[in-house]
């Protein structure tokens, strides 16, 4: 699983649009979540109930020509873009690695705590428990997403051109003459929508050093989302309206015939998500440099119509290297990570997950600190349906272990663009015990 949480893009100004079109017009064999299917009681379900799921429907015209869901986007395969954000984001994988080093004191003959690089919050650090040693802890991530392809979630603004205004089909003219007539296509369906976005996820881990070198560890997060969306539609007339008298495009505002222009959604949504299985291995440690391997296996058992999970297995191998310059009761270390992940999300995209930082560690009395600072990023390689390609954050972590072997930590993660489902910035804490 990527090292921090991730995103993707939709380059398309007709977003929400897409949340409200008829059923008919959708068909993919790759995407369950690209059908907007009946209100199940499921996230998914919720936002594709958005104006009766049925699309934005008018009012039939008095005059016999009804033009229901006859405004529609660009593009109509990109209904599953803000569903596969939310589902990419929600799938987390915390730092497992170990956060103490033991080493023999030739005095006592006892096996106490040095100083070591730890490694960020959002990175794995190269280190391994060691044979027989257990590593139990718990993790907290929460995330206030503001922006969704460089738009901020409160103030979504979408035009929804008229059917055969892109040249696809003959202009027509009604109510009079060539030059002064009503070119009703030239109507536009504007949608304000504000979205309040949020994901929380508790993990829970385990880690176990089978040899010095090698160590399995296992991941069950949970995961909640709340989405709170309110939507308000309106018709813009060409300013040609003025030579017809009639009222061809509008909606009914009891929601009799045809739509309300008011829509709104709420829900919130828990469970387990994808499981993940995890291989460590340090394939070198000499003259203070580290490197080590890593295999990550996403189980896909998490409730995919909740955004819960992928329907995918993942796999993701990973390669980590470490270099330590100690001094007195501490040390600097510079990081990273590179690692490719296949299935990053439902569609099967892959993608080039990446880390780079460095790290302060010192001991003080009988307490372990460290302090770092990452650039964590991801870059999609294979854009199955040309959403997703490049997001970059800067992370800040500090560790803290207290002398019976219990350690805490804090991480916040900024965002350095606003391309897909983006925040201003990600928090994570967590508690870990080894033994």
């Amino acid at each position: 699983m990527s090292v921090g949480k991730k995103n993707i893009i939709i380059r398309n100004s007709f977003l929400w649009a897409l949340f409200l079109m008829p059923q008919s017009l959708y068909a993919s064999d790759d995407d369950d979540h690209s059908l907007p299917k009946k209100n199940d009681g499921s996230l998914v379900g919720l936002i594709s109930s958005l104006y009766g799921g049925d699309g934005i429907q008018l009012m039939t015209a008095s005059y016999g020509l009804s033009h229901a869901a006859h405004f529609m986007p660009e593009s109509l395969k990109r209904i599953s873009g803000l569903i596969q954000a939310i589902e990419k984001v929600n799938v987390v994988a915390s730092n497992t690695g170990s956060a103490m080093h033991f080493t023999l004191d030739e005095f006592s003959g006892d096996f106490i705590v040095s100083p070591v690089a730890q490694g960020g919050v959002f990175t794995e650090g190269a280190g391994t428990l060691g044979e027989g040693r257990i590593s139990l802890g718990l993790s907290y991530d929460y995330t206030k997403f503001i922006y969704f392809d460089g738009n901020r979630l409160d103030s979504m603004v979408a035009d929804l051109r008229h059917l055969g205004h892109d040249g696809s089909g003959p202009e027509i003219c009604i109510g009079g003459p060539p030059g002064a007539c009503y070119k009703f296509k030239r109507d536009i369906v504007r949608v304000k929508t504000k979205i309040d976005l949020s994901s929380h996820t508790f993990s829970l881990y385990g880690s176990y050093g089978i040899t010095d070198n090698l160590e399995l560890s296992l991941l069950f997060p949970f995961v909640t989302t709340d989405i709170n969306l309110k939507s308000r539609a309106e018709v813009v007339n060409h300013e040609s309206k003025k030579y017809f008298s009639g009222t061809l495009h509008a909606f009914d505002p009891e929601g009799k015939n045809g739509d309300a222009p008011s829509s709104s959604i709420q829900g919130s949504f828990f469970g387990l998500g994808d499981v993940y299985l995890r291989a460590k291995y340090q394939m070198l440690d000499y003259n203070q440099l580290k490197l080590t391997a890593l295999l990550d296996l996403r189980l896909p058992t998490g409730n995919e119509r909740n955004l819960q999970g992928i329907k995918r297995l993942g796999i993701k191998p990973m390669v980590i290297g470490a270099y330590n310059i100690p001094f007195s009761n501490g040390g600097v270390s510079v990081h990273g990570n590179i690692g490719y992940e296949v299935n990053s999300s439902s569609l099967g995209q892959n993608e080039i997950d990446y880390a780079i930082g460095a790290e302060v560690y010192f001991k003080h009395g009988t307490s372990l600190l460290s302090l770092s600072a990452d650039i964590i990023g991801s870059a999609e390689i294979s854009h199955k349906n040309q959403i997703g390609n490049h997001n970059n954050d800067l992370a800040f972590s500090l560790k803290w272990k207290s002398s019976s072997n219990v350690y805490g930590y804090y991480g916040i993660k900024i965002a350095l663009d606003k391309n897909g489902l983006r925040s201003s910035a990600s928090h994570a804490f967590g508690l870990k015990i080894e033994f």
